[in-house]
């Protein structure tokens, strides 16, 4: 099978932290924002299917997807901001001095920038989509380390469900459902639905 991405920036998981990095990193960064009082952001960026996606096209179209998921996170984000491998395949991404509202603007540059590039396998299309959780410090009350990592990754959980939902609703409309119907499964339907579950979770606080 030959594979290809129009990705212009192409990174490497190699360049990011590892799990036991990224969690020390995390940790740290945490409890000085809670000394300090300073906003903070976690991201938790997932390539939805990868596992079956290496498993149909092989662990080759698998590094060319990390590649310009690293890539477009590298041009979406800060020197600052730390990115790190997680054992589950996600990607953390730690966005210090920035409020809540700031991490829904980056969910929305990363969005962006994945939905640009095109996947071809063999030259054909293959559908790639990418689901983000997240989860912030500002909140009234004590909040630990460990609760701002199980609210990103049960964002993460939620999003993918909802992009699993919309491939679902793709298929449906591939198959010859109507133009536009009350299931919203025509072409126009399944666009806005697809869309919408995406960016509604892009930061899910829970």
């Amino acid at each position: 099978m030959s594979f290809r991405s129009s990705a212009s920036f192409r990174g490497s998981l190699k360049d990011l932290f590892t799990p036991a990095q990224i969690q020390h990193l995390m940790r740290v960064e945490f409890d000085r924002a809670q000394r300090y009082g300073y906003p903070l952001v976690l991201l938790l960026v997932g390539v939805d299917r990868l596992s079956q996606l290496q498993d149909l096209y092989g662990s080759e179209l698998r590094d060319q997807v990390e590649a310009a998921l690293v890539g477009v996170l590298r041009t979406s984000t800060r020197e600052s901001d730390s990115l790190g491998c997680l054992l589950d395949d996600s990607i953390a991404l730690l966005v210090p001095h920035t409020p809540a509202e700031g991490s829904a603007a980056m969910a929305k540059r990363i969005l962006a920038g994945m939905r640009a590039i095109s996947f071809e396998c063999d030259g054909r299309p293959t559908r790639i989509t990418v689901s983000i959780g997240g989860a912030h410090n500002n909140r009234k009350g004590e909040l630990s380390f460990e609760t701002l990592l199980e609210v990103a990754a049960e964002g993460l959980r939620v999003a993918r469900a909802f992009s699993l939902k919309a491939a679902l609703l793709q298929r449906v409309n591939e198959a010859g459902c109507g133009e536009d119907d009350d299931h919203g499964c025509g072409r126009h339907g399944v666009g806005q639905r697809a869309v919408t579950a995406v960016e509604q979770l892009e930061v899910v606080e829970l």
